[in-house]
C-alpha cells in the first residue's frame, strides 16, 4: 500500500512539473510564434483595413516621448539673448526655446501633431512663421496656417524626420481648399497629386495655389529671419511659379523664391507639406550654431565666433562660482578645447558636485582616452552619490569595461543629503549589461550570490543582457538538471557557468545574441539592413531581446537617437515609427505582427467583459 501511495505521488509530481515547464515553454516562446501568423490579415479597425496607409495607434509615438525638460545651455561669457541653436539640424540641440501657442489668430497646431510637444523653435523661426500666416490671413481671410512638427523644447532627435534637432526647421501644411472653394481644414499633412488634389484626405481637397504663393513670398520677405531652404515636392514647386508668372509677379519675387523652393534629395518629395529651414542667427553662431546640414562634433568648436570666447571660457574654469565653472567646463568640452584638458581635469577634485560632474562630462569628449582612468582613480574617494552615478554612466557610455568591472567588487553604499542611495556595485552590474564583451558575464556572476536583492537582480538582468537570454531560457535549457523551476542562487551560477563554458569558440557577444534571437525563431543573419525588420518585431518582445534589437538598429543605421533611450519612453515606440516612416522595414509584414501583439495585450489585460471595463490607451 506504501508503495502505491509512493508511485502515485511521484507520478503526480512528474505531472505538475511536466505541467510548469509546459506553461513556461510557452511563455518563452509567444513572441517566436507571432512569426508564423499570416501578416496579411488583421483585426477590424487597424491600419490594414484602411486605404489611407496612416499608422495604426500601436505605431504611433505616445505624447510623452516627447520631454518637456529644458536643456542645459549656460550662458558663460556670452552674448547670446533668447533662443539659442547649437550644432546642426540633424545632430544639435535648442536651448531657451520659444514656444508657439497651439492657437492663434493666424494659425493652428495640427490636432495630431499637438500631443507631441514639438511646437519649439527659436525666436526668429517663431517670427518668421507667424508674420507669413498674418500676410496670407490679410490676403485671403480666415486662411489659418496649420503647423506641423518644429521642434522639442530640449531640441534633439524626432522620430518623423532626420532633422528638426536644433530648431531651425519647421513643418507647414499646405494651404488647401474643398471643390466648392470654401476653405479646407486639414487634421493631418495630406499628400497632393501632380493634379494638385489630396490622395488621402476624408474629403476632396485641392492644393490652394494663390494662397501657397503668398505663403512661400512672405517666407522670403519678412523681416525676422531668411529662409536657407524651402523644401517642396517638384510639382508643386512648379504650380507656385507658374502661378507667378501668370500673375505678373515681379521677377526678383519669382527668381527670389525659385532660388529657395527644392525638392530634396534622398528624402521624400515633400508632396504633404513645406519644410523651412533657416540659417543661424548671429548671436547663435558663437554658441556653436553650424549651417550644414551634416556636420562631425567637432566644428562645433572650430568656427571663428567660437574660438574668440574660448580664451575666457578658460578663464572662467578658474572662477570662484562653481556655477561659472561649472558652466565653464561644459562649453569647453561642447567645443572639444584641447588647451583646457589639464585643468579640467583638476576639476574632478573640486570641491562643487556639479563641477566635478560637468568636468567629466567636459573630458568625455576633450580627453576620452585618458578619462578611464582619471575616474578609476577619482571613484576612490569620491562619496557623492550624484557624482559616482555620473561618473559610472560616462564609464559606460566609454565603454570601459574593465573600470566598470572594479566596481563590482566596492562595498559601499553612499547616502546623499537628501536621502539618496547609492549601492555602487548594483550600478556597476547594471550599466555592464551593455558591455560588448563576454568577460563582463563572467564577472558578473558572483554577485548572482550577493547578500542584497537589488545587487542580485542586477546581475542577472545584466547577464541576461549579455548573452540574450532570459531566466526563463535559462532554466528550460537545463530542466533535466532542475527539480525546482525556482533555483538557488548557487544553482542559478551553475547554470551560467556552464553556458558559458560551452560557447563555441571564438565566440563573440554579437554572436550570443544573434543566436539567442534565433533560438526563440527569429530569422536574422546577421546585423544588417536586411535584418531590420525582424529586429523592429523583436522591439515587441520582453527583455532582454527588445533592448538588444534595438541596439542592433541603432548600429545597424550608426544611429543612437536622444529620444527613446530614457525611462520616459520605450524603443518600439521611437523606431517603429522610424523605420516605417523611412521604408526600411517590410511594412505589411511588421504591422499584420503588431496588429496581433496589440489583440493579445488587449485580451491580457480585459480577461473578462470588454465592455464592462475603461481601455487605457
Amino acid at each position: 500500500m506504501r508503495d502505491e501511495h509512493a508511485v502515485e505521488h511521484n507520478l503526480r509530481r512528474r505531472l505538475a512539473r511536466f505541467g510548469r515547464l509546459c506553461s513556461l515553454l510557452l511563455l518563452v516562446l509567444a513572441p517566436s510564434l507571432a512569426l508564423s501568423q499570416p501578416s496579411s490579415v488583421g483585426p477590424r479597425g487597424t491600419s490594414l483595413s484602411r486605404p489611407s496607409g496612416r499608422a495604426a495607434p500601436a505605431e504611433r509615438l505616445h505624447p510623452w516621448v516627447m520631454p518637456l525638460a529644458p536643456r542645459y545651455h549656460p550662458q558663460v561669457a556670452s552674448r547670446a539673448r533668447g533662443s539659442i541653436s547649437v550644432g546642426t539640424v540633424t545632430t544639435g540641440y535648442l536651448a531657451n526655446a520659444a514656444e508657439l501657442s497651439l492657437e492663434g489668430p493666424h494659425h493652428r497646431v495640427l490636432a495630431k501633431v499637438a500631443p507631441r510637444n514639438t511646437r519649439f523653435t527659436t525666436d526668429e523661426l517663431k517670427e518668421l512663421v507667424t508674420c507669413a500666416a498674418a500676410r496670407v490671413f490679410a490676403a485671403f481671410p480666415g486662411h489659418k496656417l496649420h503647423l506641423g512638427n518644429f521642434s522639442r523644447r530640449s531640441g534633439g532627435d524626432l522620430p518623423w524626420s532626420v532633422s528638426h534637432n536644433n530648431g531651425r526647421d519647421a513643418d507647414l501644411a499646405f494651404y488647401a481648399r474643398r471643390p466648392d472653394g470654401s476653405i479646407a481644414t486639414p487634421e493631418h499633412l495630406y499628400h497632393f497629386t501632380r493634379d494638385l488634389t489630396a490622395r488621402d484626405s476624408p474629403e476632396p481637397m485641392i492644393f490652394d495655389v494663390p494662397a501657397n504663393w503668398v505663403l512661400v513670398r512672405a517666407l522670403s520677405e519678412c523681416p525676422s529671419a531668411r529662409p536657407q531652404r524651402l523644401f517642396i515636392a517638384r510639382w508643386l514647386r512648379k504650380a507656385l511659379l507658374d502661378f507667378a508668372r501668370a500673375s505678373k509677379e515681379p521677377k526678383e519675387v519669382q527668381a527670389r523664391v525659385a532660388r529657395l523652393l527644392h525638392q530634396p534629395r534622398r528624402a521624400l518629395a515633400h508632396d504633404d507639406h513645406l519644410h523651412i529651414r533657416i540659417g543661424c542667427a548671429s548671436d547663435d553662431l558663437s554658441e556653436g550654431c553650424l549651417a550644414p546640414g551634416r556636420a562631425p562634433h567637432r566644428a562645433i568648436g572650430q568656427s571663428k565666433s567660437v574660438r574668440r570666447r574660448l580664451g575666457r571660457l578658460r578663464r572662467a574654469l578658474r572662477s570662484s562660482n562653481a556655477v561659472k565653472r561649472a558652466g565653464a567646463a561644459y562649453l569647453l568640452g561642447l567645443y572639444e578645447d584641447q588647451r583646457s584638458a589639464r585643468r579640467l581635469g583638476t576639476l574632478l577634485d573640486d570641491p562643487a558636485a556639479d563641477v566635478r560632474i560637468r568636468a567629466a562630462e567636459a573630458l568625455r569628449w576633450v580627453s576620452p582616452t585618458t578619462l578611464p582612468q582619471l575616474l578609476d582613480q577619482a571613484l576612490l574617494d569620491e562619496d557623492s552619490p550624484a557624482v559616482v552615478s555620473h561618473w559610472l554612466d560616462t564609464l559606460e557610455q566609454l565603454g570601459a569595461t574593465e573600470q566598470l568591472a572594479r566596481r563590482l567588487l566596492d562595498p559601499r553604499t553612499l547616502r546623499g543629503p537628501s536621502g539618496t542611495r547609492l549601492v555602487v556595485r548594483r550600478r556597476a552590474a547594471e550599466l555592464l549589461a551593455t558591455s560588448g564583451s563576454l568577460m563582463a558575464a563572467q564577472l558578473l556572476l558572483p554577485l548572482v550570490a550577493d547578500d542584497d536583492p537589488g545587487v542580485r537582480m542586477a546581475a542577472r538582468t545584466s547577464l541576461e543582457r549579455i548573452t540574450n537570454r532570459s531566466h526563463s531560457d535559462l532554466i528550460l535549457e537545463h530542466s533535466q538538471n532542475v527539480v525546482n523551476l525556482t533555483p538557488s542562487p548557487t544553482e542559478e551560477i551553475v547554470m551560467w557557468q556552464y553556458f558559458l563554458a560551452h560557447l563555441p569558440q571564438p565566440f563573440s557577444r554579437d554572436d550570443v545574441v544573434l543566436a539567442g534571437f534565433r533560438r526563440r525563431g527569429l530569422p536574422v543573419e546577421g546585423i544588417g539592413r536586411s535584418d531590420l525588420t525582424s529586429f523592429a518585431i523583436a522591439l515587441g518582445w520582453p527583455a532582454p531581446y527588445r533592448d538588444n534589437a534595438a541596439d542592433f538598429i541603432a548600429r545597424v543605421l550608426r544611429y543612437r537617437p536622444e529620444v527613446g533611450r530614457g525611462s520616459y519612453a520605450r524603443p518600439a515606440q521611437f523606431w517603429r515609427p522610424w523605420l516605417m516612416r523611412r521604408r526600411l522595414v517590410q511594412r505589411a509584414r511588421l504591422r499584420g505582427v503588431i496588429d496581433m501583439q496589440r489583440t493579445e495585450q488587449m485580451a491580457v489585460a480585459t480577461p473578462g467583459d470588454r465592455d464592462s471595463q475603461p481601455l487605457h490607451h
